[in-house]
């Protein structure tokens, strides 16, 4: 026969699963970690003077929770030489090769740097030209 104290009882037990699942839920869904990749594909770097281009392969790798929109800007030194805006989902990677056209004062060696904003991250990645 069932007491008013096994209700009690059995009540708390309920709730106290129901919290703990609830909890495990909340944190194995916020302990992952959620962050962009940038880089540079160093062998494909090409510097061309006769134009005064550099060439490059740089891949984005998303690996946020939900997908990220990105803003990609490319700096020859100090000014700022092309820009791009694009969307990737969770998972998803961007490759692409691009030549960008350096100011016609840069001084040698320039750093080049490529850097990726998502709003509440930004990445820097770079490379010299001599």
């Amino acid at each position: 026969m069932e007491t008013e104290e096994d209700k009690v009882l059995l009540a708390a037990i309920l709730v106290a699963a129901g919290i703990g699942i609830a909890a495990t839920m909340f944190f194995l869904y916020t302990g992952q970690d959620s962050f962009s990749v940038l880089s540079i594909a160093p062998d494909s770097i090409i510097h061309n003077p006769t134009n005064n281009t550099v060439s490059f392969t740089y891949q984005v790798k998303c690996l946020e929770r939900g997908g990220s929109t990105y803003s990609l800007r490319v700096f020859c030194g100090d000014s700022q030489c092309s820009s791009k805006e694009f969307s990737l989902k969770k998972g998803d990677t961007l490759e692409d090769r691009t030549t960008v056209d350096l100011p016609s004062d840069i001084m040698l060696p320039a750093k080049i740097s490529l850097v990726l904003d998502n709003g509440v991250k930004t990445e820097e990645v770079h490379f010299w030209i001599k």
